[in-house]
């Protein structure tokens, strides 16, 4: 007779280890590790680290655990549009302006966004751009020196080492595509700063 020892975190079974009719005789089990695969003593029972069940440093993991998986769908959604046209006023689905583009992708989860940049800027937690995480708003001036709104996109990822914020938007140039703050030129010198809409 077979039985299972199941290994289970974050609500999912992520590794099911079998044994004899004894949980106590699993000498003959071997693991396979790094560097080298050891043998398990009897009445030992192996349990793997964070890390290795999910295949990765848990310190990249951002948002397990913390209530904001939706983020990373509103990232998933918007990044569906990449390539789409930009025109001013536009709302979607065929061309978006940069408030336009926001406001429709976040709809969709049903979360109301103001209709112009300038409005979404009040709407929300101000945080500091070393707070930010996907989901995000984030915010530039029209024009250069201006301490006016004039135009938004959305953080999809942060690097915490070099603290580079990528975000999403509908540019002028180029519709809606992907660009780095701080970049040395353009973005670096309207960036105003980032709303927490989303419910924590």
């Amino acid at each position: 007779m077979i039985h299972w020892i199941v290994i289970m975190t974050i609500g999912a079974v992520l590794s099911m280890v079998p044994t004899t009719a004894s949980a106590h005789n699993i000498s003959d089990l071997t693991i396979q590790t790094n560097p080298s695969p050891y043998k398990l003593d009897d009445a030992d029972i192996y349990v793997p680290t964070l890390e290795e069940l999910l295949g990765g440093n848990v310190n990249d993991m951002q948002g397990i655990g913390d209530g904001s998986g939706i983020q990373f769908e509103i990232i998933d959604y918007a990044k569906q549009f990449l390539g789409t046209r930009y025109r001013s006023g536009a709302k979607g689905p065929s061309a978006f302006d940069c408030s336009g583009f926001t406001s429709y992708v976040f709809r969709k989860f049903d979360l109301s966004l103001a209709s112009s940049s300038r409005a979404q800027a009040n709407q929300g937690e101000r945080i500091s751009l070393t707070e930010a995480k996907p989901g995000d708003l984030m915010f530039f001036s029209g024009r250069r020196n201006s301490k006016s709104v004039g135009h938004v996109g959305i953080v999809v990822d942060v690097d915490q080492t070099t603290g580079k914020v990528k975000f999403i938007h509908a540019a002028t140039s180029k519709g809606v595509s992907i660009d780095t703050y701080p970049d040395g030129g353009y973005y670096s010198k309207r960036f105003m700063h980032i709303q927490r809409v989303l419910p924590s």
